[in-house]
């Protein structure tokens, strides 16, 4: 052990006689990996007697400015992965079902059991009356939810739907394909409906006269394939726009087309006469 007269980690790189590779060196051995030790030494400390300091381009030997080494330094970067917050940001539905979603997972709703340790009052669910109305509780174990749930989830899927904490239970589906519906991608539907239930409940609430849809499930669909229609139309202008082309629709098929912009929404796109629709993406 080597016996310091100065604390090393205190020093600034002035205060090293880096040319004599001596006691300094070493002292700086015991706290730093080698590597980092070898930059610092081949660093020569500043000089009065050297010229001033000034601004350079780190990508480059000189330190000049060059598109072609920010690029080759832009290959280098890592992509960042993608969470439950980027998938709730980046998807492309309703701006007040995101809003929804985004305040679910921080579960910052004004269920029953909130409004009741904020202000006092009943916590019970409106609807069936038996327990305190969590979050959870308002979106999938109440009756009501859970029974559309039921219609809109995968057999195989309903042991793990079911039995998840809310942080999990987000994630779950946002992250795969649960749905019985072939044509809709589980993600929408799960936005959707949560979106839905929760508005069939605020107006169940403040409007005597509302009825929930007799059939939830088959509107919570239909809701879903018009977004979807809604976003085709938009994508389908766009390419009219950038390729000058006109998309035809060829009976009733669809193409799913995945590109790196709209990963995170499945659009059924029209399939087209003449190019198809990667080609006049990479057109655009």
């Amino acid at each position: 052990m080597i016996i310091m007269s100065w604390n090393v980690r205190d020093a600034a790189i002035n205060h090293l006689d880096l040319s004599s590779c001596g006691l300094h060196i070493l002292n700086m051995m015991e706290y730093l990996p080698e590597d980092i030790v070898a930059k610092i030494t081949a660093s020569p400390p500043p000089s009065l007697d050297q010229n001033e300091d000034t601004i350079g381009w780190k990508h480059t030997e000189d330190g000049d400015f060059s598109i072609g080494a920010t690029y080759k330094g832009l290959e280098k970067w890592t992509k960042p992965q993608q969470n439950d917050w980027t998938k709730i940001w980046k998807w492309q539905g309703p701006q007040k079902a995101k809003t929804l979603i985004w305040r679910l997972l921080h579960d910052r709703l004004l269920t029953n059991q909130r409004k009741s340790h904020t202000f006092g009052g009943d916590d019970t669910c409106h609807s069936c009356r038996t327990q305190p109305e969590d979050t959870l509780h308002a979106f999938r174990n109440c009756p009501i939810a859970s029974s559309t749930w039921m219609i809109l989830i995968k057999p195989v899927a309903v042991q793990a739907f079911f039995r998840t904490n809310l942080k999990d239970w987000i994630t779950l589906n946002l992250n795969n394909q649960l749905g019985t519906s072939p044509d809709t991608e589980w993600k929408d539907t799960f936005i959707i409906t949560c979106w839905n239930l929760w508005n069939w409940r605020n107006r169940e609430l403040h409007e005597n006269s509302y009825q929930r849809p007799p059939n939830a499930s088959r509107e919570i669909l239909k809701r879903v394939r018009e977004i979807h229609q809604q976003a085709c139309d938009r994508f389908r202008n766009w390419i009219e726009e950038c390729c000058l082309i006109d998309l035809g629709y060829v009976g009733s098929k669809f193409t799913w087309v995945w590109t790196e912009y709209l990963r995170d929404l499945t659009i059924p796109l029209p399939t087209q006469l003449g190019p198809s629709p990667i080609a006049c993406l990479s057109r655009a």
